[in-house]
């Protein structure tokens, strides 16, 4: 498997893209942005790419993913 590039993610970050089937609030996502130390943009209504340092993507994902477990 080759490695995936993601055009203007700055050299060193992580990026992943999330797309929920459930909202979550844009306020809820800038707290955990900032919280993390890492960039969320929507892409679509229901779907978030997450960039920075690895291990804050991880953390941040993990964050986000609280919300969803029932």
């Amino acid at each position: 498997n080759a490695p995936k590039f993601a055009v203007g993610v700055p050299s060193g970050f992580s990026m992943v893209k999330v797309t929920f089937q459930e909202p979550l609030s844009e306020e809820r996502l800038n707290d955990i942005a900032e919280e993390y130390g890492v960039i969320i943009e929507f892409e679509e209504d229901d779907v978030v790419a997450i960039y920075g340092d690895q291990d804050n993507v991880k953390a941040s994902l993990k964050e986000i993913a609280s919300f969803f477990q029932k």
